[in-house]
């Protein structure tokens, strides 16, 4: 490892907007600048044939034929033939990858993005520049994550931890820190002011819709259904960059003096913030973002595969509160405004769960592992001296 400060660091994500992206910039934000220079890596960006025909890919099985992936993700035989494709055509993909990272000079690589991780472990047939660190940004850690070639993985908790393990890591490079959001969400935040500055009353119960980036998990059926309660709730509706959802909302909510529509927002922690409960798919990040600032989860539509991994894991741990149907939703919600105590065991039960400060300990554990005393990397800040090393509370380098 070099001794020249910043070393170069690459996170690297799927695409942009995303859980992924998101994850990659919270790590970025608790790096040190005098200790690591945050090289962002978009994954469509650099393969942009590849990335875009992946997405499409995706969206259109999970739009005409969802039981299709729920079962190629689920069934271990697919799995395996997966692999073995992969270990025809992702060494391709490793190399350009990898000289990609060599051209910026990049010389440690922190991965949300279980496709990268593959590219740069062993598994991928890849050879990383420096360390590889893997995150995962949902509740459970599925096959596709390498079980080797990487220098720590990171998990919300033992859940997470235990499927790493049965794809091959060794549990002593297996941290369980959380998944990690931003700093907007990593501090209490006063659900009154946010509601005000959106200009909706702070005394009516309030809840949030969101459907991720891409405005997914029928958020028209759930803002429909829960429509007759307004003036009773408050609605806000966050559409991503599905711009022809929040056109339909905009026709179905417009004018209504409690209800919101939001085209994509960068910054989502004002509406979270504001939000008495949460409702929608539960994407891992949007679902750790809610769990960091104690808000109650109303799962509805969750995709195949992850998300509903996902929604079985918050549910059985009562951090949510599961609705089959749009129906459904709207009975909960309903419930929930009339009755201020249902939401008290929900909210001690996120207590435990929550983790606010998940990148902040991401990025200390990995500044320890690039900056080893023992290997002689690190020169403290004070007195120039081998043997420093980062703190845990600060992330910075002291004597």
């Amino acid at each position: 490892m070099s001794r020249h400060r910043p070393l170069k660091a690459a996170l690297i994500y799927g695409y942009e907007p995303s859980g992924h992206s998101s994850a990659a910039q919270a790590i970025a934000e608790e790096l040190p600048s005098e200790l690591v220079e945050p090289v962002h890596v978009n994954l469509s960006s650099v393969f942009p044939s590849f990335g875009p025909f992946v997405a499409r890919a995706y969206l259109q099985v999970l739009k005409k034929t969802p039981a299709v992936w729920s079962y190629a993700y689920d069934n271990s035989l697919l799995s395996l033939a997966a692999k073995s494709l992969r270990g025809a055509v992702l060494p391709y993909y490793s190399r350009r990858l990898a000289a990609y990272l060599h051209r910026r000079g990049v010389k440690a690589v922190i991965s949300t993005h279980a496709m990268a991780c593959q590219m740069l472990s062993a598994d991928g047939g890849g050879t990383p520049h420096g360390p590889l660190f893997a995150v995962v940004t949902d509740f459970r850690a599925h096959s596709y994550w390498p079980g080797r070639g990487v220098k720590a993985w990171f998990t919300h908790d033992r859940a997470g931890s235990d499927d790493l393990r049965k794809n091959g890591a060794p549990a002593e490079r297996i941290f369980a820190c959380g998944i990690p959001v931003r700093k907007g969400f990593a501090a209490p935040r006063s659900r009154e002011a946010e509601l005000l500055s959106l200009g909706l009353d702070p005394r009516l119960f309030t809840v949030l819709l969101a459907g991720g980036s891409k405005g997914l998990g029928e958020l028209e059926e759930a803002a429909s259904a829960l429509r007759p309660l307004l003036g009773k709730i408050q609605l806000l509706v966050l559409c991503g960059e599905n711009r022809r959802l929040s056109a339909s909302l905009e026709k179905m909510l417009g004018g209504k003096k409690h209800a919101r529509v939001f085209n994509y927002c960068k910054d989502t922690s004002p509406h979270l913030a504001a939000a008495d409960i949460v409702a929608g798919k539960p994407g891992g990040v949007t679902a750790a973002e809610s769990l960091a600032l104690i808000k109650p989860l109303f799962i509805f539509a969750p995709l195949p595969g992850q998300e509903e991994r996902n929604a079985d894991f918050l549910a059985r741990r009562r951090l949510a509160l599961k609705a089959d149907t749009a129906a459904e939703l709207a009975q909960l919600v309903k419930r929930a405004a009339g009755e201020p105590g249902m939401l008290d065991p929900m909210k001690k039960a996120i207590v435990q769960y929550s983790r606010p400060r998940a990148a902040r300990d991401i990025a200390a554990r990995v500044l320890e592992e690039l900056y080893r005393p023992e290997q002689g990397n690190f020169r403290c800040g004070r007195c120039q001296e081998p043997g420093g090393r980062p703190s845990f509370e600060k992330g910075r380098k002291t004597c």
